[in-house]
């Protein structure tokens, strides 16, 4: 095989059967493209196979996992002759949904809630037997992550604008915004960050597809309103399962966010090793939101409390690393803090135990610390100041 470099921005690979392969840049991918090789993520997951013949829609999932470059032969399916459009011809393609400006003057709040009553509006679609309406879905996400960098040191306080009223819409974007940042964290591609994200988003669209009665009840539902709701993610997956521009690994994600590493989950009680990575992030920000917000049968706890009940389930539940990263991406904690507790003092962190990252060493006086590991009926209830 010999192989030739060219000024065009394609290459061209000439093989030994004289087939000639072109490796062209994605802007430069039209419909009828057969390709060559698989396209996949970096984290090695298989986005498109290989011998498949591109449509818009796939030229789409290109663009939105922003593959940079296309393994293509040079006949279309349809038997023309396959000629690369130089990139400076071509009317680029946007990666992500550009926020508008009227969207970018919009502080996070704003943006957030306007959000949440896209998300009841779709909800209440799919109810009506609507399918999901992904280029919407995302073009409603992508400007709101894409505003996380100016609140990053406040995302633990997601569950505050939280109400009981409408929690489940809430719970869908905050999930959908914590998912996606901590697969920024764990150093995921932006491409599969917003997979997740929006994984995060619709795990539980499948909800629409249950009796209002149950998902809207003011009260602890009995044991076998509880066994409906656990078909959720099964109702979910099914609503998902034929959008091209969301991935396998997301569509899994979304089945598996109530799986856990024990086996104690559902809908099929999986363990550790047959639950995919994307689950486990779901798994993790999905817990917190849902323990730190107030619902009708539940009054809301304190983020830290909410964060340790992660941490105690790292062993059991959750992936350690997974949870690890989850409190370095969402625990504001820090030495040199000021922090109020749940008795009411107020005190400066003067020691975080990397085992008991939320349960620091609190200086509530000159000679008067509070180790809070060892005073598991006293937490932090928030921080008062930055050091």
């Amino acid at each position: 095989m010999t192989q030739s470099k060219f000024e065009s921005p394609f290459f061209i690979k000439i093989l030994f059967r004289g087939e000639i392969f072109l490796w062209v840049k994605a802007e430069q991918v039209i419909p009828e493209n057969i390709l060559l090789d698989d396209i996949k993520a970096k984290s090695g997951n298989t986005i498109i196979p290989k011998d498949t013949i591109l449509t818009e829609t796939h030229i789409k999932v290109i663009h939105s996992f922003l593959i940079e470059e296309v393994n293509v032969s040079s006949e279309l399916a349809n038997g023309k002759t396959f000629i690369p459009q130089e990139v400076t011809q071509i009317s680029k393609k946007p990666t992500t949904s550009s926020p508008s400006k009227r969207t970018k003057d919009l502080s996070f709040e704003k943006q957030y809630e306007q959000s949440v009553q896209a998300y009841k509006e779709m909800f209440h679609k799919w109810q009506s037997g609507f399918s999901i309406d992904m280029s919407k879905v995302r073009d409603m996400f992508i400007p709101l992550y894409d505003q996380i960098q100016g609140i990053e040191d406040n995302l633990y306080q997601l569950s505050e604008l939280s109400t009981k009223e409408e929690y489940m819409y809430h719970h869908a974007i905050s999930v959908g915004l914590l998912a996606a940042y901590v697969a920024k964290q764990m150093e995921y591609e932006r491409g599969e960050q917003i997979q997740i994200g929006l994984a995060g988003l619709l795990m539980d669209s499948g909800m629409s597809k249950i009796h209002p009665r149950i998902f809207s009840a003011k009260r602890t539902l009995h044991q076998q309103e509880q066994e409906d709701v656990k078909q959720h993610p099964t109702y979910s997956y099914r609503l998902v399962e034929h959008i091209p521009t969301l991935s396998d690994a997301a569509k899994l994600a979304i089945l598996q966010h109530h799986e856990r590493n024990d086996g104690s989950g559902y809908p099929l009680g999986l363990s550790k090793d047959k639950i995919h990575p994307y689950s486990h992030i779901l798994a993790i920000c999905d817990t917190y939101h849902a323990v730190a917000c107030e619902r009708y049968y539940q009054e809301e706890a304190s983020p830290f409390q909410a964060l340790e009940q992660i941490v105690q389930q790292k062993y059991t539940k959750f992936i350690e690393t997974v949870v690890e990263s989850f409190i370095r991406a969402v625990s504001p904690l820090e030495v040199g803090q000021f922090v109020q507790l749940s008795t009411g003092q107020k005190g400066e962190i003067v020691y975080i135990d990397p085992d008991h990252p939320v349960r620091p060493i609190v200086k509530v006086a000159e000679d008067e610390f509070i180790i809070l590991s060892d005073e598991q009926r006293v937490f932090i209830e928030k921080v008062v100041s930055k050091r």
